[in-house]
């Protein structure tokens, strides 16, 4: 049928033929597939080249040929198949109703006298074969003369290759695309294999030299990816390039487009070692909590910090505090100064003189206190113990006793200096939580008289009626001394089961380190100074700085840390500030200078020697290259040391010579707290804008 400008069909050209004696025994659905195949053979002439539509009432013949069908055809009707998919044209399917032309002439009653005639038939199979082969010759001569070209008879899954998909696909996918076009069984699958692939090819099929999963379960169509480099790409680009979204965010676009074998996995250790994503994560990891041993006697261990407080008298305004780790018993003064100088006299003055030395002493890393310490242990022999910066926990008592006096300063009317002095005695004569008793009673053996028992008497103001003699009251006194010894042993004990409690409700609740960190990984460190600003300025900066190393690891929960040119910090770092940095691939860093890395040419002769040191596993190795080099061309990343020369003349040293000289680059390196600065050199030719982006 042809159809005019007006959309009117008219006939062209009217096919018929007589099914043998063996042919009448086919199932209906070979009978439709050959008369669709005989019918195009005899009207080739008119259909080459020429797109057009074939209209049938036959339901499994239009699922075959859109691949919809669930069940495989045999091997003959899989080669008619195969012949039809040569023709360019579309298959749609009509109801019996509608189809009354072609049911009318081929239910037409033959009369009795009728017999059909005898024509000659050509072989299908030898015109199937001649075609199929003729194709395949074909594709195999333009596929070796011309990259790209296109013809109006070929299907549109069916390009000019010796394979039926492009070169990125692994061979499996080549096969199930061969077995989804052509039906060709692959030769090394026993039957149980084969039944499997089968299964396997029914959910897929081709579109334009690609493979695609059916879509099925809420699932869209979805295009394979067998090569590694396009899965690295894909999800480099719907992570580093769509926001940076977690894991589960990333996974999704990706899934709803791509598929291939171990996605999930792949997005989760590409998210995992994204370092933009790890230097700006909020999520922090704590240690298991280790509870402080407890002390032996009183004042035998005390604690100390420093409080800013208000402008008070005489330009005072830091508050000094001093407790002991046994009773809570406090001690505190008003400082004009922040030194270590008005410290040791603190402590010498209101401490020391009146409690005795003790057998160890516990401050935070501050300033007015890493000079005290080294001096008291070198005069006095007292052994120190410095908390970790941005540690509060490890100085819980003395954080924490604090909170009261402060509060109890802020609601009492005048000067704050001038009310420090009854603020401590109420502090010394209340109950604590941790030893249930008053820090009065366990440092005198009784509680404090308070003015309101001199109004109205308790206990400890009524007189003693049997008492008459010095004798008689020292035995009292000493029977008050033992039961406070026993009732300081008690409080103790009860300090050590609340920090038990305490740490068994914290280690339930926190998410804690699974994997411990060892001595050698790399590292970040939550950058709490900036974390503890509020303002703006630091909204954007990363969380985290690094990486580090681990110089050192100590059994309860605190580390050393270095650079990673082995310069090591100063003071121990407490694991919950830490994390482990996770990188991608292996590069080790030569100590060569950049102009030795490229030849004459401008080439990278380090190139190859590069990709040998490489991990078998190119992806997630144990080192990293340069952040934001990307995959098209390797970036290698050099160290220099930081020498510092004469400022005037030349403020770095040991630095390209077109480094230094720019403003904005050295500025930042002068700037720098690190021994090392990382420097990108991926070519000849670089500019400064390189480095200051990087920095």
């Amino acid at each position: 049928m042809q159809v005019d400008a007006n959309g009117h069909r008219h006939p062209v050209r009217y096919e018929s033929g007589v099914w043998s004696v063996s042919e009448r025994n086919w199932d209906s659905g070979k009978h439709e597939c050959k008369a669709l195949l005989l019918t195009l053979k005899k009207l080739r002439s008119y259909l080459y080249g020429v797109r057009f539509t074939v209209e049938t009432d036959a339901k499994t013949l239009v699922a075959q040929l859109q691949r919809s069908a669930t069940d495989l055809p045999g091997a003959l009707v899989t080669r008619w198949l195969a012949l039809l998919n040569l023709w360019d044209f579309d298959i749609v399917h009509v109801s019996g109703k509608k189809n009354v032309v072609a049911d009318a002439l081929s239910r037409r009653p033959e009369p009795e006298s009728w017999e059909p005639p005898e024509e000659p038939e050509e072989d299908v199979e030898d015109f199937i074969e001649a075609h199929l082969n003729a194709v395949q010759l074909v594709v195999q001569e333009i596929y070796d003369t011309t990259p790209a070209l296109q013809y109006g008879c070929c299907p549109a899954d069916l390009s000019f290759s010796d394979k039926p998909l492009d070169d990125c696909y692994s061979e499996e996918s080549q096969q199930l695309a061969a077995w989804i076009l052509f039906r060709k069984r692959p030769e090394h699958l026993n039957k149980a294999e084969f039944r499997k692939f089968k299964q396997k090819a029914l959910r897929m099929t081709v579109r334009e030299r690609h493979l695609f999963t059916l879509p099925s379960g809420g699932r869209p169509l979805r295009r394979v990816v067998d090569d590694p480099a396009q899965q690295q790409e894909i999800i480099r680009e719907l992570h580093d390039n769509s926001g940076h979204r977690g894991k589960e965010g990333t996974w999704r676009k990706v899934w709803t487009r791509y598929h291939w074998k171990g996605q999930y996995e792949q997005v989760k250790k590409y998210v995992q070692s994204c370092s933009e994503c790890q230097l700006h994560a909020s999520a922090t990891v704590q240690e298991a909590l280790w509870p402080t041993e407890p002390p032996s006697l009183l004042f035998g261990w005390i604690t100390i910090d420093v409080v800013h407080m208000p402008p008070g008298l005489n330009g005072r305004k830091y508050l000094i505090v001093a407790r002991d780790y046994a009773s809570g018993w406090p001690e505190a003064k008003a400082l004009a100064k922040n030194d270590s100088k008005s410290v040791q006299k603190f402590l010498i003055n209101d401490v020391f003189s009146r409690w005795g030395l003790p057998l160890k002493m516990s401050a935070d890393g501050g300033p007015e206190n890493k000079g005290l310490v080294e001096d008291l242990q070198r005069q006095w022999g007292i052994n120190r113990v410095i908390s970790s910066a941005y540690h509060p926990q490890g100085q819980g008592l003395i954080e924490r006793g604090h909170a009261p006096i402060v509060a109890a300063l802020k609601k009492l009317r005048g000067n704050w200096v001038d009310n420090l002095a009854n603020v401590l005695w109420a502090d010394r004569t209340t109950v604590k939580r941790s030893t249930q008793e008053t820090p009065a009673y366990l440092v005198s053996g009784r509680e404090h008289i308070l003015p309101v028992e001199l109004s109205i008497p308790t206990w400890q103001t009524l007189p003693w009626a049997e008492v008459k003699d010095t004798p008689t009251l020292l035995a009292m006194r000493a029977q008050q001394f033992s039961r406070r010894d026993e009732r300081l042993q008690e409080a103790i004990n009860r300090t050590v089961r609340l920090r038990q409690e305490n740490k068994d409700y914290f280690d339930d609740s926190k998410v804690l380190r699974k994997n411990p960190l060892e001595a050698g990984d790399l590292v970040l460190l939550r950058d709490s100074f900036h974390e503890n600003d509020r303002s703006t300025l630091t909204k954007f900066l990363p969380k985290w700085t690094g990486p580090f190393r681990i110089r050192a690891c100590h059994e309860k929960g605190w580390y050393n840390l270095e650079e990673l040119d082995g310069t090591p910090f100063r003071s121990h770092t407490p694991g919950n500030r830490l994390k482990k940095f996770i990188q991608r691939t292996v590069m080790e860093l030569r100590d060569l200078h950049p102009e030795d890395i490229l030849d004459d040419s401008g080439d990278e002769t380090m190139q190859e020697s590069l990709a040998q040191e490489t991990s078998a596993d190119p992806i997630y190795g144990q080192d990293a290259p340069m952040q934001g080099s990307s995959g098209a061309q390797p970036s290698i990343e050099r160290r220099y040391n930081l020498r510092r020369s004469n400022p005037a003349q030349q403020p770095l040293a040991n630095v390209p010579q077109d480094v230094a000289e720019d403003a904005d680059i050295a500025r930042a390196l002068s700037k720098t707290r690190r021994a090392v600065a990382v420097v990108p050199r991926v070519r000849k030719g670089f500019d400064a804008s390189e480095y200051r982006s990087f920095l």
